[in-house]
């Protein structure tokens, strides 16, 4: 983990010169100065970085974002080049765990002198990334993330399928809301990192990413629900649970919109989903302040495991990755989402627990004040309360008959004995 998250010596071709075009051939001259479009429909956009010395293979490693064809154009020393296209659909053996595609570069005597990295039609640009590395070393992280993803998604399965049997034994409704945000996660993190494409090929590129910022969506939803079940009643006025249940509902709205049509990867309504997204979590915080100070325990367990996932989420969303190479934050996000799911699952364990606990040491104690109220407390035998409970049940039934008996001068054995 160390070793993936520090520094290394990858060039960042997404951070070099800059030129556009209408074919798919890079144009003679880049400016290195230029600011990278908010958007880039209809045409290429080429990035262009000389290449470091290294005296090792290299290759260039490409996030799978929104793009219909990627191009990797490589000119070595001595003048050759070399190129390499991949299109949305086809990534073939070239994507890697991570959401990433790997496209090595050919061994040759001259060294690698410059590399050319074009995406067509890429509705967002700014969100892409590419860089060149020793292929040695894109190995290693590649090993390093899947380690990383497979843990996480195994921590978010787990807890999806744990609180979903609690909530078929218990039914309580808030958790089924965490089994849900668990199971959204947990399938957020399977399109956006391309994991899909071990079993459906067709869905690589931008079908995959829309697909995920629909579970996105959903998950944010979910939370918002989830937040709301787990206080106890009373705790936040009518309103304020109304706004963070109709904001739920906006963020859905938006992701059902995406999944008929990539309208979240529009500038403007990208910038609307970020502002959604931001209000979502301000509101989240303004109820768990508002439960704390009203003595909430359960909202003060829920901030307990909520603080600094989100706070690793809001930063990541900012576009400053906690670790390095991790752009767009997504293997922060999947990670402190996959602890959050587990803290959130031994919350709502122990408070089921004390729950239990309560209800067992209420019904003892009824079951005691029952017993109290038909026993006599010097013979232990039913008094007239228990005798009569019992015999009118007997009786009712009609398989018992009553027998009485009168004893002349019984009240004397009572005083002697």
């Amino acid at each position: 983990f160390l070793a993936w998250a520090s520094p290394s010596r990858a060039v960042e071709i997404h951070r070099g010169c800059l030129a556009t075009s209408a074919a798919p051939v890079p144009p003679p001259s880049f400016d290195c100065a230029a600011s990278v479009p908010r958007t880039a429909k209809g045409q290429w956009i080429w990035f262009r970085a000389p290449a470091a010395p290294t005296g090792e293979r290299q290759a260039v490693t490409i996030r799978a974002m929104t793009f219909d064809t990627v191009k990797v154009v490589v000119r070595y020393a001595d003048g050759v080049t070399h190129s390499d296209a991949l299109s949305r659909g086809d990534y073939r053996d070239r994507w890697a765990v991570g959401g990433r595609i790997l496209v090595e570069i050919p061994s040759r005597p001259a060294a690698v002198a410059e590399v050319t990295v074009g995406f067509f039609n890429a509705p967002m640009p700014y969100m892409l990334a590419a860089r060149l590395i020793p292929e040695t070393s894109a190995r290693q992280r590649g090993s390093l993330i899947a380690t990383l993803v497979g843990g996480s998604l195994a921590l978010l399965l787990f807890s999806a399928f744990y609180n979903a049997a609690l909530a078929i034994g218990s039914a309580r409704p808030v958790l089924f809301w965490h089994a849900a945000w668990a199971a959204c996660v947990f399938l957020w993190a399977v399109f956006t990192l391309q994991l899909v494409l071990a079993i459906w090929p067709g869905l690589a590129g931008p079908p995959a990413h829309d697909i995920a910022n629909v579970f996105a969506c959903l998950a944010i939803s979910s939370y918002g629900m989830l937040l709301i079940g787990s206080l106890e009643d009373g705790m936040i006025d009518a309103w304020l649970r109304r706004l963070t249940i109709m904001v739920a509902v906006a963020i859905t709205a938006f992701g059902i919109a995406n999944s008929a049509g990539p309208l979240i990867w529009q500038p403007g309504l990208h910038d609307i989903m970020r502002v959604l997204v931001l209000f979502s979590a301000s509101t989240a915080f303004v109820v768990l302040l508002i439960a704390i100070r009203r003595g909430s325990l359960a909202a003060r367990d829920m901030a307990l495991t909520w603080t600094v996932p989100m706070l690793a989420v809001a930063w990541a969303m900012t576009g400053n990755p906690i670790l390095t190479q991790d752009d767009g934050g997504y293997f922060t996000v999947l990670t402190v989402s996959a602890l959050q799911a587990i803290g959130l699952s031994v919350v709502i364990g122990r408070r089921l627990a004390s729950a239990q606990r309560e209800r067992e040491t209420a019904k003892a104690r009824q079951d005691e004040l029952q017993r109290l109220a038909e026993t006599d407390s010097l013979t232990g035998v039913f008094n007239r309360r228990g005798f009569v409970a019992r015999a009118e049940a007997a009786l009712t039934e009609g398989e018992a008959a009553l027998v009485l008996l009168d004893i002349d001068r019984f009240k004397a054995i009572n005083d002697n004995h």
